[in-house]
């Protein structure tokens, strides 16, 4: 029997086959955990303790909640390497199950996928290797693991303990469109693994309880939860009128104008450090953006969603993974778990739903603990959406965030119970504009030009006239000696068309028989109620 204590086998183990030569008070607590559970179960055939063989099996069934970048991969690694047998382990996408093997290679581990698509060949292969104990780590998909053909298959070999990681899509996605894992504690139960370990960056306390009831069926589980706050994140809400305009000024040198850069949360005049991700909500804009951004500048910009072919998914995976100086627009089908330690920055153009989802993808940021940026995009669309007819008790996490007075980086980790947590980098604490949303300096020039020009203009030749681009016809009207030519001659006149689009469609503009004019005065101060772009008398130089 060893008689080393349990932490120096531990500090050996992670030092000489991780190379890593400090565990984290959290790793430890959850690493000493399984061990001890992992080897009680090894020992149950001799003469081990029934009492300390049911207090093992409770530690081995643990939710653990970390943040992003806080080594949660070694928490199941190393005791895979440790204690033998084979390690199941659940993952939402086939781009992280792909990610994480080739890592798990490189670690010396013997791995072996168990996902949708793979031949009746490939299947046998696979489950021969894993009877014969030539398999460490079984990675595998929910949907998967639900055919009773696998559970049977599994079920005479079962795996020692399984993983779940991004467990907090239990919640968001298991009572939506991927019921699969609402079944996943009865498949693992099929199966016969009663070590279990759900592993999240990020989950409130409804989320965790969802976690306990589907994998755990409400029956005690180890919570072992740190403090989701990174400080080395800054977080911002910019005012976006046009959202193509606001990430080519954002991230691309040559894009930069001095109307977004009035209102940067970072340091004026200068981008966005890259590498850099942009999370979009459809997969259309996020081929879009791409395109946009590396036709406006000298930047190399990636596209990613589910609906590109697997071979060319991971193509951009490792294209990006390998880049120094790229941006990738992605929906959410990309980031998780995905260890590309030096992103700089994460934009979101649109509103998460979810505190989880907001703080995951932030997260994607600042993984080498170096200054990272997380900046929220504020469309007229998305305020218009959130606030109308709605009390500040029905606004989610997220938008209390993005439309509230507080400190944003407080306004989040309350949502998960850290009340008292310092603000180490947020646009309202380092600006100390706390009673308004940020102004748009852009969408204060339209309406000013709107409201007091005396021909009615459509939007496409208001685009002309504001970049300097007007035709012939114009000019003979007065646009070349118009107060507001060339104003915006750094936009795209598609950028201010994309504008002006967006103040029509939240009606702050309307579209008259002639062109654009503003609303009538009552429906325009109704409309401004509740949007962050106040109009001002003073037109952005």
């Amino acid at each position: 029997m060893d008689t080393e204590p349990l932490s120096t086998r531990i500090d050996a183990c992670a030092a000489e086959r991780f190379g890593i030569r400090y565990l984290f008070p959290w790793q430890r607590i959850v690493i000493t955990g399984l061990v001890e559970s992992l080897s009680a179960d090894a020992a149950s055939d001799g003469d081990a303790d029934p009492d300390g063989a049911d207090d093992a099996e409770h530690r081995g069934r643990q939710i653990v909640v970390l943040p992003t970048g806080a080594g949660k991969s070694l928490c199941f690694q190393l005791p895979a390497a440790m204690c033998g047998g084979t390690t199941l382990i659940v993952y939402p996408l086939l781009g992280l199950m792909n990610d994480q093997e080739r890592r798990m290679r490189d670690a010396g581990f013997r791995v072996a996928q168990l996902r949708g698509g793979q031949t009746p060949e490939e299947r046998r292969r696979i489950l021969s290797r894993l009877r014969d104990g030539d398999v460490d780590i079984l990675l595998t998909n929910p949907e998967t693991i639900a055919g009773e053909r696998v559970r049977s298959e599994l079920r005479s070999t079962p795996p020692v303990h399984a993983v779940i990681d991004e467990a907090h899509c239990i919640s968001e996605w298991g009572d939506t469109f991927r019921p699969a894992y609402l079944t996943l504690g009865e498949s693992l139960a099929a199966i016969g693994i009663p070590r279990r370990t759900a592993f999240t960056a990020t989950a409130s306390d409804h989320v965790v309880r969802r976690i306990r009831e589907v994998l755990f069926d409400n029956d005690s589980a180890h919570l072992v939860r740190g403090n989701p706050d990174r400080p080395n994140i800054r977080y911002s809400v910019v005012p976006a009128v046009s959202v193509s305009h606001a990430l080519r000024c954002a991230l691309c040198p040559s894009g930069s104008d001095r109307v977004l850069h009035e209102e940067s949360p970072w340091e004026p005049g200068v981008p966005l450090p890259r590498p850099a991700i942009v999370f979009c909500r459809t997969r259309r804009e996020t081929e879009r953006i791409a395109a946009d951004l590396a036709r406006s500048a000298s930047v190399t910009t990636y596209a990613y969603h589910a609906g590109l072919p697997a071979p060319q998914r991971r193509t951009v995976e490792e294209q990006f993974f390998a880049a120094d100086d790229a941006v990738l627009a992605a929906t959410c089908a990309y980031g998780m778990g995905v260890d590309k330690t030096n992103v700089r920055a994460v934009v979101h153009t649109y509103l998460p739903t979810t505190a989880e989802a907001f703080l995951q993808e932030s997260g994607r940021a600042g993984r080498d603990g170096q200054p990272a940026w997380s900046v929220l995009l504020l469309t007229p669309a998305a305020q218009a959406r959130s606030l109308p007819a709605r009390p500040d008790a029905a606004l989610t996490p997220v938008e209390t965030m993005a439309f509230g007075t507080r400190c944003r980086r407080a306004a989040m980790l309350s949502y998960f119970g850290e009340e008292d947590a310092p603000c180490t980098g947020c646009d309202r604490c380092t600006t100390g504009e706390a009673s308004d949303p940020p102004h748009s300096a852009a969408t204060a020039l339209f309406l000013e030009v709107i409201a007091t020009d005396r021909v009615r203009r459509g939007g496409a030749e208001w685009a002309r006239i504001l970049t300097g681009r007007h035709t012939h016809r114009e000019r003979l009207r007065g646009a070349a000696g118009h107060p507001a030519a060339a104003a915006l001659a750094a936009w795209t006149p598609a950028e201010i068309e994309d504008a002006l689009d967006s103040l029509v469609e939240t009606a702050v503009l309307r579209t008259v028989r002639r062109g654009l004019s503003l609303p009538p005065t009552s429906e325009r101060d109704r409309t401004e109620r509740h949007l962050p772009f106040r109009r001002s008398r003073t037109a952005p130089r």
